[in-house]
């Protein structure tokens, strides 16, 4: 549909004189076009491709298992060569990453399953940012999708401007 039609097509709406001419006046303020808006690209539509089993809780648990427990199974140098910092720098990021974005908060869904944790999403932004990493890697190492680690690492990025960005960068000499 072209847009002068589109445009007739709303205009004849409107000439109705009907109660509901505010409403459509609002939605062509708000689209001036009278174009429909694509919706947003995920979810569950015929011809998408099947959804992938998941498991963020136990990829949570490997996690800290691996790097973050009593007897760790990978040590102090492993850490810093993965991460390319310090586990005590890496706590504090995560800790203000999470304090300044509550997109890093550990949250149920709305099927009142428990989303991805913080330290998966971190984990997630800082791995891309260390070995300049593909979106779609994260998924084979993390378990999550290209869309959410594309996602954690903007909003990480975001919040890490914002909360250090005062202290630690500034304008070049």
């Amino acid at each position: 549909m072209d847009e002068g039609a589109a445009g007739c097509w709303v205009q004849d709406l409107l000439a109705d004189g009907d109660e509901d001419e505010a409403m459509f006046a609002a939605i062509l303020r708000a689209n001036p076009t009278g174009l429909v808006m694509e919706s947003h690209p995920g979810g569950s539509r015929p011809g998408r491709a099947p959804y992938k089993k998941r498991d963020p809780a136990g990829r949570h648990l490997r996690l800290l298992e691996q790097y973050f427990g009593p007897d760790p199974v990978y040590n102090e140098r492993d850490f810093l060569n993965r991460f390319r910092m310090r586990q005590s720098l890496f706590q504090r990021v995560l800790e203000g990453v999470v304090e300044t974005d509550s997109y890093f908060e550990l949250r149920a869904d709305a099927t009142g399953k428990m989303g991805i944790s913080s330290l998966l999403k971190v984990t997630a932004a800082l791995r891309q940012l260390a070995y300049a990493s593909a979106a779609d890697s994260i998924d084979e190492n993390l378990e999550l999708s290209d869309i959410t680690a594309i996602l954690c690492l903007k909003r990480f990025c975001l919040a890490v401007i914002e909360r250090f960005g005062r202290d630690y960068l500034r304008p070049p000499n």
